[in-house]
């Protein structure tokens, strides 16, 4: 059992019904569901300090629960109802998208279970948010994604749900309803079990160095064009002349 400090409202007033700054939990699981409410409240609660509530942060989670359907429908439309999918590919048989991703969630997993023995919530939370929206969702997804009216090859997608039913796992403490759903509904590997009665995630000890180098370079070259792009305000479907040397030119066009 844990015990926090005050839930204040989004000034970090103390709520109370004369100043009419009362937020109803039931209210707001009614509106943008139970699993964003807790989110919303678990990211927010540091050690030692208070929380401050709004309605605004708790739509944003709710956004994050959104993001993690969305995330299932990238690969699960190729997939065919009944069919088994496990990875028969080692590690070195992956190539660098898979690697890296792979070795992002060993990662994670040990400095998640280094928060929850510490008790920090908030920051455990946290990385499970980055890993699963900035790696997973913006990277490593849209790495994988096949053409336009291409379909996506089974080994591919036998990763895809290996990688998301493992951060389902370590969701599930923090927002136990859409997690325990996807589980139900996700066409992955046959299970007898709920998503609560399943083990906690294992680590697999990986790591290589040249995965991590390719993929730094691929997000720190199309961080800085959106960046570029940002800054002097040129349209996103506009494309743009890079001039790179040699080396970095193939590079890029290995990832095109």
């Amino acid at each position: 059992m844990l015990f926090r400090s005050l839930v204040r409202d989004a000034e970090r007033q103390k709520m109370s019904k004369t100043k009419g700054n009362v937020i109803d939990p039931l209210v707001l699981n009614e509106k943008y569901g139970t699993d964003a409410v807790r989110f919303g409240l678990l990211v927010s609660a540091a050690p030692g300090g208070d929380i401050a509530l709004s309605e605004e942060r708790i739509d944003a989670e709710r956004a994050f629960a959104n993001k993690i359907w969305n995330a299932f429908n990238v690969f699960g439309q190729f997939m065919e109802e009944g069919k088994d999918y496990r990875r028969n590919r080692s590690f070195g048989e992956l190539d660098f998208a898979e690697q890296w991703m792979l070795i992002r969630l060993n990662q994670t997993i040990l400095d998640v279970e280094e928060d929850l023995a510490r008790y920090r919530l908030n920051e455990a939370l946290g990385k499970i948010y980055t890993l699963f929206w900035g790696d997973y969702c913006d990277w490593y997804l849209e790495l994988i994604k096949p053409s336009s009216g291409q379909a996506m090859d089974e080994e591919t997608i036998a990763l895809a749900v290996e990688l998301f039913e493992t951060m389902l796992q370590l969701l599930h403490p923090f927002m136990p309803f859409i997690t325990e759903e996807l589980w139900a509904v996700a066409p992955g590997p046959k299970r007898d079990a709920m998503l609560v009665l399943s083990a906690w995630p294992k680590l697999d000890g990986l790591d290589d160095v040249k995965a991590e180098a390719e993929i730094g370079w691929v997000v720190d070259l199309i961080t800085a064009i959106r960046s570029v792009r940002a800054e002097m305000n040129v349209n996103a479907q506009l494309p743009l002349v890079l001039v790179a040397s040699r080396e970095s030119k193939a590079r890029a066009e290995r990832w095109a």
